[in-house]
C-alpha cells in the first residue's frame, strides 16, 4: 500500500483525538525502523487504536476519490514508486526508503509521462494540440503538474507574451477536477493586484477548458533555494512583505490561500515577486467549500500550518495562511525549512508539536525584531499569530522602516512560559 496511505491514517488519529503527536511520532519511529510492518499493525500492537477504528479508516480510505496514477522516482534511493489515485496537492513517501518524494513539484514529469508526451509530441516537441490553440500561437511548453499544462503563448493582437494552462483532455472528464479547474480561475479572476499574478482570458478548445494569466519570466523561491541562493534579511522582508500585501488583497476578498510555499512564489527578472497557484484555494462565502473534505490534508507539510497537518479543516483561517507565509520568510532568512525531517509524516508531527527552532539560533545575524515577527507569524495557537495578512504586512513594513512592530521579543521567562503553554495546547 503506499504510503500516503500513512499519512491519512496519522491525519485520521490526530483529528479523532485517538493518539496524541507524541505516540505518533514513536509510532513513525518504528515503522522506519521495521518496513516489513504496517501502521496499522504498530498502532494495533501498541494498543493505541482498536480494530474497529482500524476498519473505519480503510473504509473512508477507500472512499477517498481517485484522480489518476502517477509514477514518481525517489531523488534519494532512485527507487520508482506507483501512486495510485494521485492527487498533486498531496505529499507521498517512497516505497522503498520511506523518504519524501520529490514534491508533487508542479511541473515535474514520470519517465513515462515523458515517453508518453514524445509518442505523442511533434518534432519540435510540442503535444499534439494545433500550433494555434483558438487564437493563441504556441510558443513553448513551461510546465505539466497533475492536471494541466502550461505553454507560453502569443495571441495576435497583444504584443507581449501570456502563459496558458490547459487541463488535460483525460483530466476534463471528471467531474470533481472540471470544477476544481474552475474554481482556481474563479478565484484567481476575483483579485486585481500588482504582485498576484493575474487572469486574462477564460474558455473551451476542442473540449479542453483552459485560461491564460501574466507570463512571469523568472524563477520560483523554491527554485533559488535548491540553488543555494542566499538572500539578505533586507531583501527576504521586503519580498514577503509585498507578498503579504498581496495575500491581504485575497483575504479581503474573503479568499484563503492554504498552499503559501516558496514554489508558489515567482521573482521576475527584476526581482519583483508574484504570488500564483490558487488551485486549492477555498472562499468563505463560496459553494467551492464543498470540495474541500473534512480530514483531508491540504497544503505542503514543510510550510503547513498545525491546523492544516492535523486535518482540522474547519479550523483553517487567514492565520493558516499567516503561518505558511511565515513559514517561508524563515526559510529565506535561515535557508532551511522550519522543522526538520527525514519523512513527510515526521514533518507534519513537527508541525503540530510547534517545537520551533527560534530564528536567531539558525542565523545569529538576524535581528530580534525579526525574529519577534516570524515567530508570531508561526504561533502554535491561532489566536497568537496575526489575524490577516493585512496586519503581519503592517508589522514587516514595520520592520523595514525601524518603526515599532507589534511583536516584541521575548525574554527568557517569557519563552519557557511560551513552552508550557504549546505543551499544554497540544495535550
Amino acid at each position: 500500500m503506499e504510503k500516503n496511505h500513512d499519512l491519512f491514517i496519522i491525519q485520521q488519529c490526530l483529528l479523532k483525538r485517538w493518539l496524541n503527536a507524541s505516540q505518533i511520532g514513536e509510532c513513525t519511529r518504528l515503522l522506519e525502523k521495521n518496513p516489513a510492518m504496517s501502521l496499522n499493525e504498530i498502532l494495533l500492537l501498541k494498543g493505541y487504536i482498536t480494530r474497529e477504528q482500524v476498519l473505519s479508516m480503510e473504509k473512508n480510505w477507500k472512499d477517498q476519490p481517485s484522480y489518476k496514477k502517477a509514477q514518481i522516482a525517489c531523488s534519494e534511493c532512485k527507487e520508482k514508486t506507483w501512486i495510485e489515485g494521485y492527487e498533486p496537492d498531496q505529499t507521498y513517501l517512497c516505497s522503498c526508503c520511506k523518504k519524501k518524494l520529490p514534491c508533487p513539484d508542479p511541473f515535474q514529469e514520470t519517465d513515462k509521462e515523458k515517453s508518453k508526451v514524445a509518442e505523442e509530441s511533434d518534432s519540435d516537441g510540442f503535444p499534439l494540440f494545433p500550433k494555434h490553440f483558438g487564437p493563441y500561437r504556441l510558443l513553448s511548453e513551461i510546465g505539466r503538474g497533475g492536471m494541466g499544462i502550461v505553454y507560453k503563448v502569443k495571441h495576435p493582437d497583444l504584443d507581449f507574451p501570456l502563459a496558458m494552462k490547459i487541463l488535460m483532455q483525460q483530466e476534463s472528464h471528471d467531474g470533481e477536477n472540471v470544477m476544481r479547474f474552475f474554481r482556481e480561475i474563479e478565484l484567481s479572476s476575483k483579485l486585481r493586484h500588482q504582485n498576484i499574478v493575474g487572469i486574462h482570458d477564460v474558455g473551451t478548445y476542442n473540449g479542453s477548458p483552459y485560461y491564460t494569466m501574466d507570463y512571469i519570466e523568472g524563477e520560483t523561491l523554491d527554485k533559488l533555494l535548491k540553488k543555494g541562493e542566499k538572500f539578505t534579511e533586507s531583501f527576504a522582508l521586503q519580498t514577503i512583505e509585498k507578498i503579504a500585501t498581496a495575500l491581504a488583497c485575497a483575504h479581503r476578498a474573503k479568499i484563503i490561500h492554504r498552499d503559501i510555499k516558496p514554489a508558489n512564489i515567482i521573482l521576475d527578472k527584476k526581482g519583483q515577486p508574484y504570488l500564483m497557484d490558487f488551485g486549492i484555494a477555498t472562499c468563505h462565502d463560496k459553494v467551492f467549500k464543498k470540495f474541500t473534505r473534512a480530514g483531508t490534508i491540504m497544503g505542503t507539510p514543510d510550510y503547513m500550518s498545525p491546523e492544516q497537518a492535523n486535518g482540522e479543516n474547519h479550523l483553517i483561517c487567514y492565520a493558516s495562511d499567516v503561518y505558511s507565509l511565515g513559514a517561508t520568510l524563515y526559510h529565506l532568512l535561515t535557508g532551511s525549512a522550519p522543522f526538520p525531517g527525514k519523512t513527510a509524516i515526521e514533518v507534519m508531527v513537527r508541525v503540530t508539536q510547534g517545537n520551533l527552532i527560534p530564528l536567531r539560533q539558525r542565523n545569529p545575524h538576524i535581528s530580534r525584531q525579526t525574529e519577534a515577527v516570524v515567530m508570531k507569524a508561526m504561533s502554535l495557537v491561532i489566536q497568537d499569530r496575526y489575524s490577516h495578512a493585512g496586519i503581519f504586512a503592517m508589522d514587516l513594513k514595520n520592520l523595514l522602516t525601524g518603526a515599532k512592530t507589534i511583536a516584541s521579543p521575548t525574554t527568557f521567562l517569557e519563552s519557557m512560559l511560551k513552552k508550557i503553554e504549546n505543551f499544554m495546547h497540544r495535550t
